[in-house]
């Protein structure tokens, strides 16, 4: 049977791994904005278009797949929760 102290204990480790995932999140989210900020200089020197608009694909592939895999990151780990519940209830 699940006591409360064992409920407690999964809770934290959640909640744990999510303040992480959120940590690396903001870290890669980051370098996104660093690049964004680089395309600015870059346009404010007058860099050819085509540097500019590779560097914005950059920027914008970083933070799809930044949200892509902190959205599948809270997916598992919310998962994990449940069937350790489950599996420590039975």
């Amino acid at each position: 049977m699940l006591r409360n102290k064992d409920i407690l204990k999964l809770a934290f480790h959640l909640v744990l791994h999510i303040i992480i995932g959120a940590a690396v999140f903001c870290l890669i989210a980051a370098v996104a904005l660093g690049v964004h900020e680089l395309v600015g200089v870059l346009e404010s020197n007058e860099v050819r278009p085509a540097i500019i608009k590779a560097f914005k694909y950059v920027e914008d592939g970083i933070f799809y797949a930044d949200v892509f895999l902190m959205a599948n990151f809270m997916i598992v780990m919310g998962k994990k929760f449940i069937r350790d519940l489950w599996s420590e209830t039975w």
